[in-house]
């Protein structure tokens, strides 16, 4: 039954023009709890052990941290079924795809913060990644992902900008 959600998953990266991050991204198999999130055109996201409300994607070209890269800023809102300090924990994975499939090493740092209210089991998390110099317009495919140390639960995204 997995192997036939994973081909499902991946006809519908084909049918969205994700060959490069189909060809050479590690994808998840969709989990029993696994949710497919509404996101905006052109983005892929899908969560296992936790729901998330809105997720905002665009490219930022306004950090200052490493100004000559232009950063892919995900924010996620109201995930539900974390914490803070396991979001904080957790292991964040990136990687990125050109436009032929080969996979490129960005070696800038990329930034994270999160908020949580008290005693409330919700989080907002933002996410900057540096992919591509900014003087360059080609396309990429980024491929982000968050998961707990157990990874029993997870946050994937792939979108190309």
């Amino acid at each position: 039954m997995g192997k036939s959600i994973f081909l499902a998953v991946l006809s519908f990266l084909l049918a969205h023009n994700f060959i490069a991050a189909q060809n050479n991204a590690v994808l998840p198999e969709k989990l029993k709890t696994s949710i497919v999130l509404k996101t905006q055109a052109g983005v892929t996201a899908q969560a296992n052990g936790i729901k998330c409300g809105t997720i905002l994607v665009e490219i930022d070209t306004t950090v200052t941290v490493s100004p000559k890269y232009a950063y892919l800023s995900i924010d996620f809102t109201e995930v539900e079924g974390t914490n803070q300090l396991e979001v904080m924990m957790g292991n964040n994975i990136v990687w990125i795809f050109d436009k032929t499939g080969k996979e490129i090493v960005v070696k800038e740092r990329f930034l994270k913060r999160t908020n949580a209210a008290m005693g409330a089991n919700m989080v907002k998390m933002l996410v900057k990644i540096p992919y591509r110099l900014k003087t360059d317009n080609n396309p990429y495919t980024i491929h982000y992902r968050w998961e707990t140390k157990d990874k029993s639960k997870n946050l994937d995204l792939i979108t190309t900008k």
